[in-house]
């Protein structure tokens, strides 16, 4: 018989970077609403009859960086933008950065068309 003690993981009461909790309750951009994936935990910024979603998950694969990227889904192409660093930023100069880098990534995809 194996002894296993799952790690019990808690929400930070005060985290040094933006979490993906304080981003589901963002307002969206453009019609694009911020979701949290339940299987993946990736953060989605999707709309409604769109077919482009954009993914912006804060501490993603390393803590105080955000990768950016968003997906066609029909097509499946996927395009990386890049990450941001939320390292040595205030929480609310995290927001801002975050909240400015989706918007313009966001602003492309439907200004674009």
């Amino acid at each position: 018989m194996y002894n296993v003690n799952p790690v019990k993981q808690t929400k930070m009461k005060n985290p040094m970077y933006l979490q993906p909790e304080q981003i589901e309750s963002m307002k969206p951009l453009y019609g694009y609403v911020p979701t949290m994936d339940e299987r993946s935990g990736t953060i989605e910024w999707y709309k409604e009859n769109s077919n482009e979603v954009v993914y912006a998950t804060p501490n993603w694969e390393t803590e105080g960086i955000c990768p950016i990227a968003y997906s066609n889904i029909e097509t499946g192409d996927y395009t990386d933008v890049g990450t941001i660093s939320l390292v040595g930023k205030s929480m609310e100069k995290q927001i801002e950065a975050y909240r400015d880098i989706v918007e313009s990534v966001i602003s492309g995809i439907v200004f674009q068309k």
